[in-house]
């Protein structure tokens, strides 16, 4: 598995919306609950942006939200970004969802057979 990310950046990341190739990612606080909103192509060029603004707000979190709703595309590199998500979220001692993943989103975490654990892990809000 791959080493948890340690420099992350000193600023937090506010209130903002940021662009990746094909990717938008929209980052809202409420308290101590950090919601990334991702519109558009989640593949293994937006990634580590996601991951990168994961990192920013991850050690400051009670829970980070990340809204799946808007997503066009998702591939193996999108699964793979998920489960990086949650074990740094479990590193820094918090909670992690995944909210409204849309229809393909839904159907690849079935089809790779990830729906089930997430669910049982709490982590899923349909």
């Amino acid at each position: 598995m791959d080493s948890m990310p340690t420099d992350h950046a000193r600023t937090p990341l506010r209130d903002t919306t940021l662009s990746a190739e094909g990717l938008s990612i929209a980052h809202s606080r409420d308290g101590a609950t950090h919601t990334l909103h991702l519109a558009g192509e989640l593949d293994m060029t937006a990634a580590s942006d996601v991951l990168a603004a994961v990192a920013l707000v991850v050690q400051d979190a009670r829970e980070v939200v990340l809204d799946l709703s808007d997503l066009s595309f998702i591939d193996s590199a999108g699964l793979h970004l998920i489960l990086r998500i949650r074990d740094l979220c479990r590193h820094f001692g918090c909670r992690f969802l995944i909210d409204s993943p849309n229809e393909q989103a839904q159907r690849l975490l079935e089809l790779t057979g990830l729906i089930t654990p997430l669910r049982e892990e709490g982590l899923l809000i349909d």
